[in-house]
Order: C-alpha cells, then sequence, then structure tokens
C-alpha cells in the first residue's frame, strides 16, 4: 500500500505542474503527457494491488469496475504509447535546440 501511496502522490504532483501551466495558458505538451500517461498506469497499478489483496472478492464488485475503468485511461484519448512518443519528441527538440 505504501507504494501505491508513493505513486499516487506522484502522479498528483505532475498532474498539479501540468495544470498550472495550462491555468496560466502556456500549457506544455510534454508535461501534460507525462502527466496523463503516468496517471493512468498510477490508476491501473493501484487497482490490480486491490484485486490482489482482495482475492476472489476484488474480481467482483467495483473493484472489478475500477480495474477496467483504470485500463481504458491507458487507451482513450492517446494510448500510453502515444504518451511517450510526444515525450520522447519533445525531448529530442529540446536536444537540438541545445545541440546548435
Amino acid at each position: 500500500m505504501a507504494e501505491v501511496a508513493t505513486r499516487v502522490e506522484a502522479a498528483r504532483m505532475l498532474t498539479y505542474q501540468a495544470a498550472s501551466y495550462l491555468f496560466n495558458f502556456n500549457p506544455v505538451p510534454k508535461l501534460t503527457s507525462m502527466a496523463k500517461g503516468y496517471s493512468s498506469e498510477v490508476a491501473t497499478f493501484a487497482t490490480q494491488k486491490a484485486i490482489e489483496l482482495l482475492g476472489p472478492a476484488g474480481l467482483t464488485g467495483d473493484v472489478e469496475r475500477f480495474y477496467r475503468d483504470a485500463k481504458i485511461m491507458e487507451i482513450w484519448e492517446g494510448t500510453s504509447e502515444v504518451e511517450k512518443l510526444i515525450i520522447y519528441r519533445s525531448m529530442l527538440r529540446e536536444v537540438e535546440k541545445v545541440a546548435q
């Protein structure tokens, strides 16, 4: 549970940082993709751990639905792989700027 709590807090802070840029009308696509991709992975990780802790009871009811909802977040509005591609391209542009 400590690992789940740590990952949730890290995802929350990353999301807050991305939102702060957005609220100042200066979005940073790399940061937004990091927040979206990581948060969706954390949601899936947390629900998987909940199912493991609950055993067979975790496969029915709300926990199972939470897992399905978390898993689909990795797919909707850009898969996690697309988010990683956006992050990579942004990093590559930053390196190219420094090299010039």
